[in-house]
């Protein structure tokens, strides 16, 4: 299969930095090129990409695309991502030089939006132009505020830990399939491209994210811990007053209506379908029922129908759990569920049912307990390490049952980041020992404060 298309050469230009590949789509004309285009892509992909707008521009304009390091087939050096993109922002320019370009047009995709921004703000007077396609931040995914400025010291959240995997392996092995959520053929499919589009050239496409070298010196890169990530480093604590943890409810909602042989639609009240836009629609239960700023979460965490390739089920099920801080917010999720789930049922011919299970309450602390415990661990681990106001979690816990009808605190002992980024609930998570001491030491003094004894 040939990637490139007609009207478009490629060639390697070999630079001090590296030896890159650049797709160039040449400008007609006795004046020569009247503007140069230099694009730049993104992530998992190639120049390849940009081959329909390369031939798409006026025939005046010099259209080049450089692949990046470690990318399509220009050479695979390591990324030095504590420089950010500079690696790759360097090496554009370098290609850019080596071919005497000039002022240019710079345009950037996803990661190569980054690019193009630190080119701009390395050699502002060499370029003439910035159009920036779904871009990120010089400094990563993530990884600034509005104004630009860097969230953290470190960059913490914004690099490999946040590729999955098994994306990755796939990459590796040249994967065509569309087996998996995470083959990249699905993962072009389902995120570089909207709903719907279809093109008889996405092998090619696919074959661009396959060009993607892949370890911890290219993609997605190595992991490092971080005091920054997820929220609290290794030894901290966190007590305050007032919701700490969300209550949780569990929810199940069986659709029911006609099964049919899969070859017979029209015979069926199709609940696959029917739950399926359901999925959808709960997602607004919280967004459209609610104050925008009274925090909630509703999450559909499983979905079971059928049970043959040929058959059309006359049953599909849809569970999930519901979050949340107030006992007002609670009864608003349930009848919005419930509201959601009669009306897509009905507009199938289908008919729904909802049931709730009440997990626990809210986690809401009491003034005075935790008092007592910022002061018990302050005593051990001094001002700075002990916060006293913190975001609370949406996660739930069971302790609150026990804040229903008794005074108390539920505080938070940070363990920091696994050296691979796994949290709770991971498979691959290893508890920190090294806290153990601050543990059993705050105890110590709670019991002590409690007990009025020093």
């Amino acid at each position: 299969m040939s990637t490139i298309f007609e009207g478009i050469q490629a060639s390697t230009v070999q630079t001090p930095r590296l030896a890159a590949n650049v797709l160039e789509r040449p400008a007609t004309g006795a004046d020569g090129p009247l503007a140069t285009v230099v694009f730049v892509h993104g992530n998992c992909s190639s120049s390849l990409f940009f081959q329909p707008a390369m031939l798409a521009l006026p025939a005046s304009f010099r259209a080049l695309a450089v692949d990046l390091r470690g990318f399509g087939d220009s050479e695979t050096l390591p990324v030095d991502a504590s420089r950010g993109v500079r690696d790759f922002s360097d090496d554009v320019w370098a290609v850019a030089d080596a071919l005497g370009l000039g002022r240019v047009h710079l345009v950037g995709w996803s990661m190569g939006g980054g690019v193009v921004l630190q080119q701009l703000l390395d050699r502002p007077d060499a370029v003439a132009s910035v159009t920036l396609i779904s871009p990120v931040a010089p400094y990563g995914f993530g990884g600034t505020t509005l104004d630009g400025a860097r969230l953290t010291d470190d960059d913490a959240g914004v690099g490999g830990g946040g590729a999955n995997p098994d994306f990755v392996e796939r990459l590796s092995n040249g994967d065509l399939s569309d087996e998996s959520p995470t083959s990249p053929r699905l993962v072009f499919r389902t995120s570089y491209v909207a709903p719907g589009y279809a093109s008889e050239l996405e092998d090619v496409w696919v074959a661009s994210m396959l060009t993607t070298r892949t370890g911890d010196d290219n993609y997605p890169g190595d992991t490092v811990p971080s005091p920054n990530w997820p929220g609290m480093a290794a030894g901290e604590i966190a007590a305050f007053t007032g919701p700490v943890m969300a209550g949780t409810d569990r929810f199940e909602i069986t659709l029911r209506g006609r099964g049919s042989h899969a070859a017979m639609p029209h015979l069926a009240n199709d609940v696959i379908v029917a739950a399926s836009q359901l999925v959808m629609s709960l997602q607004t239960a919280t967004s459209r029922s609610l104050h925008p700023t009274e925090a909630a979460v509703v999450s559909v965490t499983r979905f079971d129908a059928g049970s043959a390739w040929n058959v059309l089920p006359a049953e599909a099920t849809l569970r999930g759990t519901m979050r949340f801080f107030t006992d007002e917010t609670q009864q608003a999720i349930e009848a919005s569920i419930k509201r959601l789930a009669d009306g897509t049922a009905a507009a199938f011919g289908a008919s729904a049912e909802v049931k709730f299970r009440h997990v626990t309450p809210p986690t809401v602390n009491t003034e005075a307990e935790a008092k007592k415990c910022i002061d018990a661990a302050r005593g051990i681990l001094g001002k700075d390490r002990v916060a006293d106001k913190a975001r609370p979690s949406m996660a739930a816990e069971d302790f609150s049952c026990l804040l229903k009808h008794r005074p108390g605190c539920y505080a938070w002992l940070g363990s920091g980041p696994e050296t691979d980024g796994n949290t709770l609930h991971s498979s691959r998570y290893d508890f920190n020992d090294e806290i153990l001491p601050i543990g059993v030491a705050y105890w110590v003094r709670l019991a002590q404060t409690l007990l009025g004894k020093r």
